[in-house]
């Protein structure tokens, strides 16, 4: 545990000493982030590393949800080819995730696990279906740690503290193409749910316990400050006059995009 408790420490660590952090999306996104003035974040289930969610147990991999970034600028060239031609700039310390919603509206905000329900799982709570029946168990903004082996990260007991923030140093993507996974310097903003009640529920056919998922994808955060926003040199013409165009219908200032 202790030596787990210490790459918590270290992730985070790292994550906090970063002055900026990018995103890179696509138009449509992009759209999508400024309409809601929200960022999303996504199951940990659905990362783009085929190998990345075998080795998390299956009482967290359903219930971590990652916001990818890179602290690094030098491989923009990789980054526009494969995760889109939209480079959205934010100052570390603007990132704030004190209040995470289950809406791209920012409604309906998680209530937090330690701090709003005292730590203590609610026995009588026999509903999961809905948001309101799930809540923060831990969000850090934290660096990934690249390995060359699994292995020695396996949490013997089930605990999972560092779900998502552990990925082989290259691999596959879900695609079967090879990647340099270190080479995205990736830093990520990680939020783990956990059910109001138990998080074990007794399947009475099998008379075998199952762990509980949340049946939404995705979680959102308030968008933070945009510092600028850059563009690939291989977007084509319609496609900047189609972003220029999404950033006049969000007034946003023609200063952000370079």
């Amino acid at each position: 545990m202790n030596q787990s408790m210490d790459m918590y420490n270290e992730c985070v660590g790292k994550a906090n000493l970063h002055k900026n952090l990018y995103h890179y999306t696509s138009s449509d996104a992009l759209e999508a982030i400024l309409k809601n003035n929200s960022l999303r974040l996504g199951c940990i289930d659905s990362v783009n590393d085929s190998d990345e969610n075998k080795r998390i147990t299956s009482l967290w991999n359903a219930k971590v949800y990652v916001l990818c970034f890179t602290h690094a600028l030098e491989n923009s060239a990789y980054f526009f080819e494969n995760y889109g031609k939209i480079r959205l700039n934010f100052e570390t310390e603007d990132i704030k995730f004190d209040k995470i919603y289950s809406e791209p509206e920012l409604i309906n905000c998680f209530k937090d696990f330690r701090n709003d329900l005292g730590g203590q799982t609610n026995w009588s709570h026999k509903s999961y279906g809905l948001s309101k029946d799930w809540c923060i168990y831990d969000k850090i903004l934290a660096d990934v740690c690249y390995t060359d082996c699994f292995d020695k990260h396996t949490a013997k007991d089930g605990y999972e503290l560092n779900a998502g923030l552990i990925k082989r140093k290259s691999g596959l993507d879900n695609d079967r193409n090879p990647r340099n996974w270190e080479m995205e310097a990736e830093t990520r903003m990680r939020v783990a749910l956990r059910p109001i009640g138990s998080e074990n529920v007794l399947d009475e056919k099998t008379n075998k316990f199952y762990h509980l998922k949340p049946n939404f994808k995705y979680i959102y955060i308030h968008l933070p400050i945009i510092k600028s926003i850059s563009l690939s040199p291989f977007i084509s013409t319609k496609e900047r006059k189609q972003i220029i165009q999404i950033l006049d219908d969000y007034y946003l200032l023609d200063k952000l995009l370079s």
